[in-house]
């Protein structure tokens, strides 16, 4: 199986796990996306995996991901006029997210192959411009593990 493939995979596993626990997300999406029909939105992009030899025949690569989450602030062309009431309820919102977010993942496992730790940390929150408007953005980083035979 390609590196494509699996990596498609855990994000479909991650997708389903989301959106079949976490009530408030209203929309998840597997590839980096700037319009969503509901917020909070969550995009799942992949960042990068490593390869460990853990035998002469067993390799594990580790891959790992960004989980941005995106509530909407404000829908006007610049951040002029957005009050902190807005931007309050936006990191309320993120904040539960990722609560909920952490203790899914401490919770679950992929599949019988694929298995992963605990979100490895997360980042801090920020502004970013998207299609329509402001989001108030926090991503949690993930690693996903699963080992592979080389013979």
């Amino acid at each position: 199986m390609s590196n494509a493939t699996e990596i498609d995979e855990i994000k479909n596993e991650i997708a389903n796990l989301i959106d079949n626990n976490i009530t408030t997300v209203q929309q998840v999406s597997k590839y980096w996306r700037t319009i969503f029909s509901g917020y909070p939105a969550v995009n799942i992009v992949f960042i990068g995996v490593e390869n460990d030899f853990e035998s002469n025949v067993e390799n594990m690569r580790t891959y790992h991901f960004k989980l941005q989450i995106l509530e909407q602030v404000s829908q006007n062309p610049d951040l002029v006029n957005v009050d902190d009431k807005a931007m309050e309820r936006a990191e309320k919102i993120i904040d539960a997210v990722v609560s909920d977010m952490i203790d899914l993942f401490d919770q679950n496992y992929v599949n019988d192959t694929i298995t992963y730790g605990l979100p490895t940390n997360t980042e801090p929150k920020m502004v970013v411009k998207i299609s329509g408007g402001y989001c108030l953005m926090q991503e949690v980083n993930i690693k996903y593990r699963k080992s592979f035979n080389v013979t």
